[in-house]
């Protein structure tokens, strides 16, 4: 189950929210560089895209997309960031 999470920037005071973990039929990962974010969904044979390496190349910045990135402001790139409690759960 994904989660959504409030998340404020201690370098800049950028604020936005960040989805987690993964739901019944996909995965989210976000590169472990700049912060960009790819979900990846259960295909038409009911297997599951993210286990194919190929989807998971690596991001335009050099980084690599993995699940459990350190967070980085999409503005200015610091991982000094606060992370609120969850705010919402999907499937």
């Amino acid at each position: 189950m994904g989660q959504s999470r409030p998340i404020i920037c201690n370098e800049c005071g950028n604020q936005w929210d960040r989805m987690d973990g993964s739901g019944f039929r996909s995965a989210i990962y976000y590169c472990d560089l700049c912060d960009n974010r790819k979900s990846l969904f259960q295909d038409r044979v009911n297997k599951l895209e993210f286990l194919n390496p190929e989807n998971l190349r690596q991001c335009e910045c050099g980084g690599s997309f993995v699940m459990d990135a350190t967070i980085r402001c999409p503005q200015c790139k610091s991982t000094d960031v606060e992370v609120g409690f969850q705010m919402a759960l999907w499937d």
